[in-house]
């Protein structure tokens, strides 16, 4: 499947890549790779959502309909086997609006950080333009093309 959801972050004035965010997908589950300038890697596994709610377990491709993203998921931060933190969403439908809260190592670079939201909220925006619009009746975009 394609990847919307990488983000390079650059440094100011140069332009020069310092940073950035890999996805990658799990049976259509997305996980994050969150790199720093100086190499350090931070991983996510799949988010899982926080609370019994109508929808997925998983923040996943399977998706079906808008319903199936309300609520919070979340994912550990790992570096290495060792948790050092936590990266979640909460989506509220049929609004679609996004709350993004995180715990990020000490030190760690807030650009990188912003970088997993945005990437977080490009597979987001994914799942929603393919899922069918309970509010709208519709497929997505795909049907409004």
């Amino acid at each position: 499947m394609p990847s919307t959801a990488q983000v390079v972050v650059r440094a100011a004035g140069t332009g020069a890549p310092e940073g950035g965010v890999d996805p990658s997908w799990d049976d259509n589950a997305i996980r994050l790779s969150i790199r720093q300038a100086s190499g350090a890697r931070l991983r996510t596994r799949t988010f899982r959502a926080a609370e019994t709610t109508s929808g997925l377990s998983l923040l996943t491709r399977n998706a079906q309909t808008t319903l199936d993203l309300r609520g919070t998921y979340r994912s550990d931060l790992r570096d290495g086997d060792a948790i050092v933190g936590w990266l979640q969403v909460r989506v509220w439908e049929p609004s679609g609006r996004r709350v993004y809260e995180g715990v990020f190592p000490q030190g760690f670079p807030v650009a990188d950080a912003a970088a997993a939201a945005l990437a977080l909220d490009s597979e987001i925006d994914w799942i929603k333009r393919y899922v069918y619009d309970t509010n709208r009746g519709l497929l997505g975009g795909a049907m409004e093309r």
